[in-house]
């Protein structure tokens, strides 16, 4: 019996020898070679890719801006800290109104009236809407507009129409007429198709349904691209995915 735990006892011993040294060469899943182990991420990298520089122009009553911004993570940066804390507080005004005059520049209106002042332009008062949203182009349209899902006039669209005596109206972007495009829209497209000079498309994007809220204006006498919502600003954010309903109609001197 004696040799027989002598004989356990030995047999443990060699046992745990052999485990220990196979331990040296385990890795439970973890490679020290350098070849394989995971790229190390350069965050810098990263961060200089979520960034898009631009000059923002704007104008409000007597006052001018040029402002450098970036583009972080679709959120703009305001990097004029001037212009930053007057703009914290104008933007709170609930009915502002944001005139587009090109790429990266607005003009910015405390009421409708005074954009359609500076405009020089009103609204056909005879003029009536469509009975569906879902009109398509035809005989007398000289409007069209087009909303994009993505920046660059990319991804699903959809389009409006108006002429002299008939114009397009959305008092909510989200049914299956309107392509449920509430807050989705990220680049557009303003076409005048007429010769007549008297004359011009307008758009109006709302912030809110049933022509609520904030509004964004966008005139065309041929072709207007807004190719980025995010450049332009809308209260603490931008106007990129923010559109709930609109209208669009021609308008005379």
């Amino acid at each position: 019996m004696k040799n027989f735990y002598v004989f356990v006892v030995l047999g443990l011993f060699l046992f745990s020898v052999g485990c220990s040294d196979d331990t040296k060469d385990l890795n439970w899943g973890f490679s020290t070679d350098e070849s394989v182990l995971p790229i190390k991420t350069d965050i810098k990298l990263i961060d200089s890719l979520v960034r898009e520089s631009f000059v923002l122009q704007v104008t409000y009553k007597d006052k001018k801006f040029t402002v450098p911004c970036e583009l972080v993570n679709d959120s703009i940066v305001y990097l004029d800290k001037t212009f930053e804390k007057w703009y914290q507080v104008i933007s709170q005004l609930p009915n502002l109104q944001t005139l587009y005059k090109g790429e990266n520049e607005i003009e910015l209106f405390e009421t409708k009236q005074d954009l359609f002042a500076k405009l020089e332009y009103k609204i056909i008062k005879s003029s009536l809407p469509f009975e569906s949203v879902q009109t398509k182009a035809g005989t007398g349209l000289i409007g069209t507009v087009t909303l994009y899902d993505d920046v660059n006039y990319k991804d699903r669209s959809i389009s409006y129409f108006a002429s002299i005596n008939q114009y397009s109206e959305d008092n909510y972007l989200d049914d299956e007429g309107s392509g449920y495009f509430n807050d989705k829209t990220s680049s557009l497209k303003v076409f005048y198709t007429d010769s007549d000079t008297n004359y011009c498309a307008i758009f109006t994007g709302y912030e809110n349904s049933y022509y609520g809220g904030r509004t964004l204006v966008i005139t065309s006498t041929g072709t207007t691209n807004v190719p980025n919502l995010k450049n332009i600003p809308c209260g603490s954010g931008n106007w990129n995915d923010r559109i709930s309903s609109l209208t669009f109609q021609i308008a005379e001197r």
